[in-house]
């Protein structure tokens, strides 16, 4: 006959590795917050400063980071982008807004527009087509005596100089493919939409808003990539680096704005 103490030692046994295994199997799996930087310049306006520098500070705050350039910015990519569990996403990019009152802003993708690709997203005004402003290459010779003296170290050129315009032509993303033809929903996502007139209206904050990001940090009007760089790197250092709140991060960019920038833009967010 087993004893009543052995029984009494099996159960609490029992009752100690099922505790155990309850614990194992409660505990909470720790994920990993992932970031993004997409930067849909690149092939035009190549910065590998901005990408290891953007990294750094991401890494730093403890997110894996991926890079997507011109290349990969495919319209697939940002059909997939909320599904892809981005906590922070950088776009580098170019934006699209109209004169007329009440039409929403567009943001570039890396791709080149085809009437044949995409065709029922274009029918529903998901995607469009748009040709970007590039800030402009001036072609100087440098042999010319068109030179004006400034100092004993600093001459100006004189002499009118050619620029060029990119006139390819590019699919873009309306807050109507956010709204119906993008895939999932963001986690809480902050996203820096890093180009010319990004927040020029609210369009396209508010899908993103609505798609599940808690936070969009954009551009007013136009402004330069390289004062975009030096703008998106400064917030980047000050909020993941330095833990400032967004506004007081975005006071700090703005009112420091040391670099005589070439256009009178300000950057602003837009939050849940």
């Amino acid at each position: 006959m087993v004893s009543l103490k052995i029984i009494l030692a099996g159960v609490i046994i029992a009752i100690i590795i099922a505790g155990t295994s309850y614990a194992l199997f409660d505990e909470p799996q720790i994920t990993t917050q992932r970031a993004v930087i997409i930067d849909s310049l690149y092939d035009d306006v190549p910065n590998k400063y901005f990408h290891e520098q953007a990294k750094k500070y991401l890494k730093d705050a403890g997110y894996e980071v991926d890079i997507y350039t011109t290349e990969n910015a495919t319209v697939n990519l940002f059909k997939k982008l909320p599904s892809m569990n981005y906590q922070y996403i950088v776009m580098r990019t170019h934006a699209l807004e109209s004169e007329e009152e009440g039409k929403p802003v567009m943001i570039f993708t890396g791709e080149q527009y085809s009437e044949e690709k995409y065709i029922a997203e274009q029918l529903f005004g998901q995607l469009q087509r748009g040709t970007p402003l590039l800030d402009r290459t001036y072609s100087i010779n440098v042999e010319s005596t068109d030179w004006i003296q400034i100092n004993e170290t600093t001459k100006m050129y004189s002499s009118p100089a050619n620029f060029q315009d990119k006139k390819d032509e590019y699919f873009v993303v309306s807050p109507e493919m956010i709204n119906s033809g993008m895939e999932g929903r963001f986690p809480n996502s902050t996203i820096l939409l890093g180009g010319c007139s990004t927040l020029k209206n609210p369009s396209m904050a508010e899908s993103l808003l609505k798609k599940g990001a808690h936070e969009i940090i954009g551009w007013d009007n136009l402004v330069s990539s390289s004062d975009n760089d030096k703008a998106l790197l400064s917030l980047l250092e000050k909020t993941l680096g330095e833990n400032m709140t967004t506004q007081q991060a975005l006071n700090d960019v703005m009112s420091d704005w040391k670099s005589n920038p070439k256009y009178e833009s300000r950057m602003h967010y837009f939050s849940n």
